[in-house]
């Protein structure tokens, strides 16, 4: 059964934040902020250039503020990512106890500006 426009699955509640972490791959490490945050993954900024980095590959993702997770690419622009999260794992179930933490914590939105409609 396909599912029509009108009956797409629905996206996990995203959060905008500014979380300090830095991506890992094949060696290299980029500093990032991630901006956009939600159960299953995250948008982040990359301080540098993803030119490397193709979808469909397999990162380490290190939050200040927890430690790494790994990650899958999902889109990938010259400075920006979407990443999902690979969480099967049981000890990786902590996590997701944190990442809905954060989504529950109004102090991340402090880093952002007010929106003109603010």
């Amino acid at each position: 059964m396909t599912n029509s426009p009108d009956k797409r699955p629905q996206r996990p509640v995203r959060k905008p934040v500014s979380l300090l972490a830095s991506v890992t791959h094949g060696g290299t490490t980029f500093d990032s902020v991630v901006f956009n945050l939600s159960r299953q993954g995250c948008n982040i900024i990359i301080d540098g250039e993803l030119s490397d980095l193709t979808v469909g590959d397999t990162v380490g993702l290190d939050f200040v503020a927890y430690g790494r997770v790994g990650a899958i690419l999902r889109w990938v622009q010259p400075q920006e990512a979407g990443l999902e999260f690979v969480v099967e794992d049981p000890e990786l179930q902590p996590f997701t106890a944190w990442v809905v933490s954060q989504l529950q914590v109004d102090s991340l939105l402090a880093d952002f500006p007010p929106s003109p409609n603010d």
